[in-house]
């Protein structure tokens, strides 16, 4: 009986020396010790420090990739359009609003070497519309053919225009640099559309003011323009300035109760002083005019057109300085009403 004590005594001794064994083993895993000049043992962590993330080593973003595409595209366009040349082969003469152009716009790319560029992009602009005097302008992109022709044959005009198509390399992109290259590489051809009132019969109601802001007569200057540019016009039968201080629609009933349909159009308005005439530092006189003018369809009172025209002029005496500046004033109108109306 005493043996077997003994040898459970034994075993359970035995069974904690090995225990204390594998608990000093696994220590010694997880946290190793190091022993100091002085003797002591220290332990060592083993646990790995995190390495803070520098943001700015991270890949680029998508925009950046986009813009360095961006700007190397613009690069790329600008080397090559610097030998490219646009040369006009043929345009059409002017037509009349409401009527097509005689023949197509046809204009040619060509390199350095002045060989045809085949497929080349190109953008035209050309006049769609208008308001007065504000235009508004219609892009479309095609390419060159074999020979390095663009043919362009516009559609039907339904307004008036004295004004040009632009034919540029097609842009790669908005920057104001690119468009500035595109255009200074491309070439720009007329596009005359006279009005169709120039050919139909019409009156004139404007009158030439004095220096003293009062109404003088019916511009003779404007008139006498008008009908050397072939235009079929006269005087409104109105001889007073009374409607000019009044809405244009009084003073197209009371003209269409005088004459009816027998006129297609009739322009109204008036010339005036901008300033007093005054010497400049050279002696001379100086005179400025401003004309401000409606156009009315007299089949229903429409007002089809609005411009105001200025002009300046400067000569020895103050006759001539206002009779050369009437007939600029009035030169410079008829025109703006021939392609505006």
């Amino acid at each position: 009986m005493k043996k077997v004590f003994y040898l459970k005594k034994y075993l359970i001794l035995t069974c904690m020396h090995v225990c204390v064994f594998f608990l000093l083993c696994s220590c010694s895993t997880t946290a190793p010790s190091e022993r100091t000049a002085g003797g002591k043992i220290s332990v060592v962590s083993t646990e790995k420090k995190k390495v803070p993330v520098n943001l700015t080593e991270q890949t680029d973003s998508d925009d950046d990739v986009k813009q360095r595409a961006s700007l190397a595209a613009e690069k790329e366009f600008k080397q090559k359009i610097a030998g490219i040349d646009f040369s006009v082969e043929s345009s059409p003469k002017q037509t009349t609003k409401k009527t097509a152009f005689s023949s197509a716009y046809v204009v040619k790319v060509t390199d350095a070497s002045g060989n045809p560029v085949p497929d080349f992009s190109v953008t035209i602009s050309c006049p769609a519309s208008r308001t007065n005097d504000s235009i508004v302008y219609e892009t479309k992109t095609a390419a060159t053919d074999a020979d390095g022709l663009i043919t362009f044959q516009p559609g039907v005009p339904e307004f008036s225009f004295d004004d040009k198509v632009t034919f540029y390399p097609t842009p790669v992109s908005s920057d104001p640099s690119i468009i500035q290259a595109a255009f200074a590489a491309g070439v720009t051809v007329p596009y005359k559309v006279l009005s169709d009132y120039a050919r139909k019969p019409g009156v004139i109601y404007v009158f030439d003011f004095n220096e003293d802001s009062k109404p003088g007569t019916n511009s003779q200057y404007l008139l006498r323009e008008l009908i050397n540019s072939g235009v079929r016009v006269g005087n409104a039968p109105i001889p007073t300035s009374n409607y000019l201080s009044k809405p244009v629609e009084s003073l197209y009933k009371a003209t269409y109760s005088i004459v009816g349909s027998a006129y297609s159009f009739m322009i109204c308005g008036s010339v005036k002083y901008v300033q007093p005439i005054e010497k400049n530092e050279d002696g001379k006189y100086v005179c400025q005019l401003v004309a401000d003018i409606q156009c009315v369809d007299m089949k229903d009172g429409s007002v089809v057109y609005t411009t105001q025209q200025t002009q300046s002029a400067a000569a020895e005496s103050k006759y001539k300085v206002v009779d050369d500046c009437r007939q600029l004033l009035a030169a410079k109108t008829a025109h703006a009403i021939l392609y505006g109306m």
